[in-house]
């Protein structure tokens, strides 16, 4: 029987990995068969040679969890806490080594006290060198008072429950009470998670947690360094619980920035005691040698280029995402694979594609849409470009490629100074011509970035002559590039062991099946596939249809089709493999936009082979001109929707022979292929020069 599960989440942890499971086992003073060590793989870029290498070191001793997309910390963990077996549970971050035995003591402990829910240890940063991190404060206490009570109970090892938590790097837990309190909090992708447990379980009623300072583990990080990137996610993770504690987010706001004070006065008075840190970070030090070595004048000198090169393979282009992930992360992916020159890809920090070609530098930069207030995101979407500007000021870029605008009034005047200062040649993609459900709000700022920038490319011609009509563009500066097919990436193994729990959650067999995934809103008419269906006998009624609505609803609700017996209806994110699985085991992909250039979700179908049903609006109907592979209605039209899927719901051979013309799908894959998508974008670089 096992008596303790051991959770290690790793993402791209190689480096640390081996040497954490070695120094568990040699410290381990419990026997093995009575220890489960259960290691969750964020969908790393080598995870497949990482398991090969631990299954050839231990065998079945260790149980390895491959997960599909990397869902954050907590997600990672949940994994591997319902898969283990043991009713204590060792939260463990990959760069912890053990440095005594430990294990028998915390597990003697829960033991004795039926009611402990959580046990902590002392941490250090070295074999003789505490760390001030031990346990941290709760983000309701009064900010001064947080970062003296969290100084001194580290410095005297004094815990108080009521008010403190440990350090999410390290802790037991009792797998029951853990669960019963809801385990980690998914929504919080990375740090804050220790506050949100202590929260949870002290509110469930699990209040009895101890601390052993006898017992001690090492982490290998340096004190945190004062870094804006860091706090402001502290800062939106503790807005994010203030909300579950009722707390105001002025009052936590509040508390961080007494924190932050204390904290810069307690730096001050090192450095007037001349205890200053010796270590300058490896960025700050090349930025104070580039100073010192560049004379003051050529600093302030406008740089001006001259462009000498005769082929692409010398241009220096930026590329620049803020989005990148799920769909848009395979867009990019497609669009990157042919590029040519020296090209810097600037991403999320959440990017969850395939591995980048090599001659494609990647920099994982974004990280605001992990952030959970406005104020926040906000916060992380400038710092991201201040790093994004020094970039640009250090490898002066021919060439910035954008993909999308989050504040537009601050993207234009960002790329109005960089093309000012650095005479570079800006080229944006105009997924939509206005940021969905805005109607005209942003009109003015986006005429001046339309006018600024120096190529727009769009997906279809419709698209075009809207930009031409609406914004004055002369038609040489938009270049029409089709949205390539989107292969999305999912885990066969995953897919197969969930196919069984689809079958039984759709029942999809002997039915035809009318589908929509993904977000869903007004702009894509949503509401109105609801009231058509509600309305109508003809399909509401009939046993044999099957309308399958899953994802997150935005601005609407389909409470009024839920119970009807032929359709289901999930409001909440899907993982890929599920995605793919509908996909599969869709005849009609229904897509009945009001209002859109261009549809991601209308690229995946098509590259699973399924037919679609699409609005005549924006280029949904391009690939209906290529190919018959479904249908059009027009936009907004109940009527014309309603006798559409009546129709089809009564004609299933047409479905069928639409879902079977192998030469039709053929002709789809060779228009939208990334080749040729890529080439035409670096054909769109050249014309600039």
């Amino acid at each position: 029987m096992k008596r303790l599960s051991i959770i290690i989440v790793t993402y791209n942890s190689e480096k640390d990995i081996f040497d954490c499971i070695s120094s568990i086992k040699q410290w381990s003073d419990i026997p093995f068969d009575e220890l489960e060590l259960i290691i969750v793989d964020n969908n790393s870029r080598n995870t497949d040679s990482i398991f090969e290498q631990l299954r050839l070191l231990y065998g079945n001793d260790i149980v390895l969890v491959k997960n599909t997309h990397n869902g954050g910390y907590g997600q990672g963990n949940n994994m591997g806490i319902r898969r283990a077996t043991a009713p204590v549970i060792l939260i463990m971050n990959p760069d912890v080594r053990m440095m005594e035995p430990v294990f028998k003591t915390a597990l003697d402990a829960f033991d004795h006290w039926k009611d402990l829910s959580i046990y902590g240890m002392k941490q250090m940063l070295s074999a003789t060198v505490p760390s001030s991190n031990s346990f941290g404060c709760a983000y309701t206490v009064n900010g001064y008072l947080q970062t003296f009570m969290t100084s001194l109970g580290n410095r005297y090892d004094r815990y108080i429950p009521r008010y403190m938590h440990f350090s999410g790097a390290c802790f037991f837990i009792r797998k029951e009470m853990f669960e019963q309190a809801g385990l980690f909090d998914e929504t919080i992708f990375m740090y804050g998670e220790e506050e949100d447990i202590h929260y949870r379980m002290r509110k469930k009623g699990f209040a009895h947690m101890v601390y052993n300072p006898r017992l001690h583990y090492i982490h290998l990080t340096k004190e945190r360094e004062p870094n804006l990137a860091y706090e402001i996610k502290l800062l939106d993770v503790a807005i994010a619980q203030s909300r579950k504690k009722g707390c105001t987010e002025r009052r936590i706001i509040k508390n961080r920035l007494e924190n932050n004070t204390i904290l810069l006065l307690r730096e001050k008075l090192l450095v007037w005691k001349g205890k200053e840190r010796q270590e300058t970070t490896a960025p700050a030090r090349r930025f104070q040698e580039r100073n010192q070595a560049t004379p003051q004048t050529s600093r302030l000198t406008p740089y001006i280029k001259i462009h000498f090169f005769t082929t692409m393979e010398k241009t220096k282009i930026i590329y620049i995402d803020p989005q990148s992930m799920r769909n848009l992360s395979i867009y990019d992916y497609g669009v990157l694979s042919e590029l040519q020159g020296d090209v810097t890809y600037i991403c999320s920090k959440y990017y969850d594609h395939l591995p980048l070609p090599q001659h494609i530098h990647q920099k994982k930069i974004f990280s605001y849409n992990q952030c959970h207030s406005n104020v926040t995101k906000l916060l992380s979407y400038l710092w991201s470009y201040f790093m994004i500007f020094f970039h640009i000021m250090h490898h002066r870029p021919d060439i910035i490629h954008v993909q999308w605008f989050r504040v537009p009034q601050f993207d234009y005047t960002f790329y109005r100074l960089v093309k000012a200062l650095f005479n570079v040649r800006l080229v944006f993609t105009a997924h939509n011509i206005l940021p969905h459900n805005t109607g005209e709000t942003y009109f003015s700022i986006y005429n001046k970035t339309y006018q600024l920038f120096d190529r727009i490319i769009v997906h279809t011609a419709v698209t075009k002559e809207e930009l031409v009509k609406k914004f004055k563009l002369p038609s040489e500066k938009i270049q029409v590039i089709p949205h390539g097919l989107l292969h999305m990436a999912y885990n066969e193994e995953t897919y197969k062991n969930s196919e069984h729990e689809y079958e039984q959650r759709y029942a999809t067999k002997g039915k035809m099946v009318f589908t929509s995934l993904g977000e869903q809103s007004a702009y894509k008419g949503i509401d109105l596939l609801s009231q058509v269906w509600e309305e109508s006998p003809e399909l509401c009624e009939n046993e044999n249809l099957r309308l399958l609505i899953i994802g997150k609803q935005s601005g609407i609700s389909l409470d009024s089709i839920k119970n009807i017996s032929n359709v289901v209806v999930e409001d909440r994110k899907i993982s890929n493999e599920e995605f793919v699985y509908l996909l599969r085991h869709t005849d009609v992909y229904l897509l009945p936009y009001r209002l859109i250039s261009q549809s991601g979700a209308l690229l995946t179908a098509l590259n699973e082979r399924t037919p679609v049903l699409v609005s005549d609006i924006g280029g949904l109907t391009d690939p209906l001109k290529i190919a018959e592979v479904g249908w059009s209605v027009k936009s907004n039209d109940y009527n014309a929707l309603k006798h559409m899927l009546i129709h089809l719901s009564t004609h299933p051979n047409e479905v069928a022979k639409i879902k079977n013309d192998v030469n039709a799908w053929n002709t789809i894959a060779n228009e939208y292929g990334w080749e040729n998508i890529s080439k035409a974008t670096m054909e769109t670089y050249h014309h600039l020069f």
